[in-house]
């Protein structure tokens, strides 16, 4: 806990995340890779956190572990007051609106066969009860605030450079 009392947006505790190696004809267990073992933060609002590591080290997985796409085999996660692992599949959802995983590859992130604009619009149409016009206007919003020029909402991923892949990714997080 900080030491100013100020309540964490991300409370990690302890997380760990061991996968079990099994071997031989009877699936023995005979080792366990520990990718996550034991790791601790907060994250106060207006906070960024960087994870850096060598390839294979658990930066993913601990993203993973975070964002509720798998659970831990140890430790819990609080986001915004809330034990993420203990929530219904329902509430979950709910706290999703509040956070957000841009993925590291953009092109396997996004519906090949879907424009930008769709791409972009899908969480307001998951998460908001928003008009056609309103989620255009979102939409032509985001895409300014990443970079993206207007004509590549009729675009689809293929079409799109790397760097406008990722934009995507970030425009469909932030929306």
């Amino acid at each position: 806990m900080p030491l100013d009392g100020a309540k964490p947006l991300v409370s990690v505790r302890n997380l760990s995340m061991h996968f079990p190696i099994f071997k031989g004809v009877f699936r023995r267990q005979v080792g366990v890779v520990k990718a996550v073992d034991d790791v601790s933060f907060d994250i106060l609002e207006g906070e960024t956190l960087g994870v850096v590591g060598e390839s294979g080290c658990g930066k993913s997985t601990l993203a993973r572990l975070v964002m509720a796409l798998e659970p831990p085999t140890g430790g819990g996660i609080d986001v915004l007051g809330q034990d993420i692992n203990a929530l219904p599949a329902s509430e979950l959802r709910q706290l999703r609106r509040h956070f957000q995983m841009v993925f590291q590859d953009p092109a396997s992130a996004m519906n090949p066969s879907r424009t930008v604009e769709w791409i972009l619009s899908e969480p307001l149409r998951i998460y908001g009860k928003y008009d056609a016009a309103e989620m255009r206007r979102r939409v032509a919003e985001i895409m300014e605030l990443v970079g993206l020029p207007p004509e590549c909402g009729k675009m689809y991923p293929s079409e799109l450079s790397g760097g406008q892949r990722q934009r995507v990714c970030i425009g469909t997080a932030l929306i």
